[in-house]
């Protein structure tokens, strides 16, 4: 969480240096956002320490949950490079030939920029999701009740 918001602060520098405040502004806001969900959650650190080596164990015994969540990645960079390849160069074409009003290239930033924080959010969602279902099946099942792959269950 704390390189996700350097990060984000990392982006939202760049954006200021290459004068895109509209992206800028709203990097600063994300990375605020997840600052504060962070600094409120820290109590809750050891315990998940706990639940993370646990999952981890898992993880090693039973591999499908590496394999669906590296076809998540893969469908995420997917839409990462079809977004950049259509929201940049429409929002040059529209900022270079046609000298919109800055609300139009503000809806495009805003769009690009809340698709990539969606989506990114939705990956990482439902490879915690995979994860901690096959976790709580042990948690509530116990080691010798374990379904034979409980990653489609």
């Amino acid at each position: 969480n704390v390189a996700v918001i350097l990060l984000t602060l990392g982006f939202a520098i760049w954006s200021f240096a290459n004068g895109i405040w509209v992206s800028a502004v709203l990097l600063i806001i994300v990375a605020l956002l997840r600052a504060f969900v962070l600094w409120t959650g820290r109590h809750l650190i050891p315990f998940s320490a706990l639940l993370l080596k646990q999952s981890a164990r898992l993880w090693k015994q039973y591999p499908a949950m590496t394999v669906s969540n590296i076809f998540l990645q893969i469908i995420l960079c997917a839409w990462g490079l079809l977004l950049i390849g259509v929201v940049h160069p429409t929002a040059r074409r529209i900022w270079v030939e046609d000298s919109p009003p800055v609300g139009i290239i503000f809806i495009v930033f805003l769009f690009g920029t809340f698709s990539i924080y969606w989506t990114t959010q939705v990956a990482f969602n439902v490879s915690h999701v995979i994860t901690s279902g096959v976790t709580a099946t042990w948690y509530f099942c116990g080691e010798t009740n374990m379904p034979s792959n409980p990653t489609l269950h």
